[in-house]
């Protein structure tokens, strides 16, 4: 699960990941059209009910009809999913039977993922609201390939959401294509908290990572109902 986030390209048939956070009470997001209201501790019967065309993502279970009375990692693929209209895969993991990590990947080329950056970046705002903190990854770390890039960054009590896009890897290191990454980890996940050194680096480094994206969502929306 941990190359969703760290490479860009997901793994088909890896277990993982589940969005979380309270569901949000603004417009609903064009996100929905590929999560479909997946929330931090919805009961796997509940979500399996509302994904029917998920599956098992354990290989030996993929053939295996999901049953809502047996909880197991899902996973959705999309050729091109509802939302971006980009190639999609989602893993979604479970905990004592309730919803707990998600990972939602899109790829593409270049173009076609610029094409939809904004678009992506408005539906994250929109389920989840502007009081995002404005966070620094380590992407690919401790690798040639290892950049820093902006990601948005909604914290609640048991959760933490994360929203970015890459570029691909420089030098042809894998990922080879654009990606949009959507996902949710536990808060107290100290691997991912490794990852986010934005209080770490200088204002004006920061600022500089976030200099586009500011352009689109100017700081001080932050602080405006």
């Amino acid at each position: 699960m941990r190359s969703h986030i760290l490479i860009g390209i997901p793994a088909l048939l890896l277990s993982a990941a589940a969005l979380a956070g309270t569901p949000a009470t603004g417009p609903t997001s064009g996100l929905e059209k590929v999560v479909g209201g997946a929330v931090w501790g919805m009961p796997f019967a509940d979500f399996a009910r509302a994904h029917p065309d998920a599956a098992y993502s354990a290989p030996a279970q993929l053939e295996k009809q999901v049953d809502p009375a047996s909880a197991g990692g899902l996973l959705e693929s999309y050729d091109k999913d509802p939302f971006l209209g980009l190639t999609c895969t989602v893993d979604y993991g479970f905990r004592d039977a309730k919803l707990y990590e998600f990972v939602a990947m899109w790829s593409g080329e270049p173009p076609a993922v610029d094409k939809v950056r904004e678009t992506f970046f408005r539906a994250c705002v929109a389920r989840h609201g502007k009081n995002f903190k404005r966070e620094a990854m380590r992407l690919r770390p401790n690798s040639d390939a290892e950049e820093l890039i902006p990601v948005f960054c909604w914290e609640e009590n048991h959760d933490r959401v994360l929203a970015y896009t890459a570029n691909p890897a420089p030098g042809g290191a894998p990922p080879r294509k654009a990606v949009i990454n959507y996902s949710m980890f536990a808060r107290d996940d100290t691997y991912i908290s490794s990852l986010l050194v934005g209080e770490t680096l200088s204002a004006d480094k920061l600022a500089g990572l976030w200099k586009n994206l500011n352009a689109i969502f100017p700081p001080d929306d932050v602080k405006k109902p």
